[in-house]
């Protein structure tokens, strides 16, 4: 017997299926007539409607800011939060994280998805309830899940969104690409060596700040033990504790910043 149509990305248990010798193993949706649900309209939820439209989708569209005119105007028709999960086929999570966004998506949001709804997540881990989110996907009140941020990362081990088969999960790699780390790194070493900065004006290290060794030595950085010197540098860049480059605020490459 084949695996179960309901299991895994349909594309991951159709090249698994292929590559193990079989053919076709399940039926998927269409994305053209289906609705995607937008959580956030800024930039990113924007061009995310853009996307959809180019597939004949529909889009509706929902944020506490969010007004009918501007979701009109970006071609997605504003609902309420209730209705928009209720009437997606997909909902894509594109909100910053703050009090009140945190744990915005719980149990009682994926009960209206329903048995045949996808969540996709690329914001922040905390937006959804973790816990609700794993027993839906568990108990298949959701069709399933893909995610890029979680509450914890890396994500340890043994965490069962690593096993459950109904999810995509890709480590937090949205902003890892070459453009971007040209970015980051190309501005860390211009401020670098253009600034000098020492540890109190830059609050990276106790010590006169001298460069990636010092970098890597100062306990100030929040680093993991094991943590490479390029993930710092990068990771300092992309939150923007170390450098102030006003260009990287600016750079279209940078770190995915959610709307409101």
């Amino acid at each position: 017997m084949g695996p179960d149509p309901r299991d895994r990305a349909r594309h991951s248990r159709e090249n698994a299926a292929v590559r193990g010798g079989g053919w076709q193993q399940g039926v998927g949706m269409e994305l053209a007539g289906s609705t995607l649900g937008i959580l956030g309209l800024g930039r990113i939820g924007r061009r995310i409607a853009g996307y959809a439209r180019a597939f004949d989708m529909n889009v509706v569209a929902w944020s506490a800011n969010l007004r009918p005119d501007d979701a009109r105007a970006n071609g997605a028709t504003w609902v309420g939060k209730d209705e928009l999960f209720t009437v997606s086929d997909i909902v894509s999570v594109h909100l910053q994280l703050s009090d009140r966004t945190r744990g915005l998506i719980g149990a009682r949001e994926l009960d209206l998805l329903g048995p045949g709804g996808h969540l996709v997540n690329t914001s922040r881990g905390p937006i959804v309830d973790e816990s609700a989110l794993i027993t839906a996907l568990r108990e298949r009140r959701i069709a399933g899940a893909a995610l890029d941020v979680f509450d914890t990362e890396p994500l340890p081990p043994d965490h069962p969104l690593r096993t459950l088969p109904n999810t995509v999960v890709t480590p937090h790699i949205g902003y890892v690409s070459g453009p971007t780390y040209a970015a980051f790194y190309g501005e860390v070493v211009e401020d670098i060596t253009r600034r000098g900065w020492t540890a109190r004006r830059s609050g990276c290290s106790n010590d006169r700040f001298s460069g990636p060794r010092g970098w890597a030595r100062s306990p100030l950085l929040g680093a993991a033990p094991d943590e490479s010197l390029a993930h710092q540098v990068t990771r300092r860049a992309a939150h923007g504790r170390c450098g102030h480059s006003r260009r990287r605020r600016r750079h279209e490459h940078s770190e995915r910043r959610p709307d409101v």
